[in-house]
């Protein structure tokens, strides 16, 4: 069952034959060959336009429901005290970036405020 661009298509009859075209169909086909590439270029711009706009809104849309996280409403004291609970049970001579307490200042920038600000997390380097 042919689809609506081929049963438009001024060649129709020629589709799925094995008739030769003469010349000057050969240049009418050109013609129409360049119109609906053009098309097509055309559809794939707006393809990636609505691509990238839809990505920007679901950005914002995944942005805006962060605000609505549990964590933001936790008392910066309680906070802290995770922090703390966060922090290595045993020594080690050299802090790592992946471990708290320098992790937890690479979260975000209010965790980072706050790590930063707790005397607690610092006072003997683990």
């Amino acid at each position: 069952m042919p689809d609506d661009q081929t049963s438009l298509s001024p060649f129709h009859q020629w589709l799925g034959t094995n008739n030769v075209l003469s010349g000057q169909d050969l240049a009418h086909l050109d013609s129409y060959l360049t119109n609906q590439l053009s098309t097509l270029a055309a559809l794939d711009a707006e393809i990636a336009s609505l691509t990238q706009k839809r990505k920007e809104l679901s950005e914002s849309i995944d942005a805006h429901k962060r605000l609505r996280s549990p964590i933001r409403r936790l008392p910066k004291e309680l906070l802290l005290e995770i922090f703390i609970l966060c922090l290595p049970d045993r020594h080690q001579p050299v802090l790592s970036e992946w471990k708290a307490p320098l992790l937890l200042t690479r979260v975000c920038k209010p965790w980072r405020i706050l790590a930063m600000s707790a005397p607690v997390l610092w006072s003997s380097l683990h």
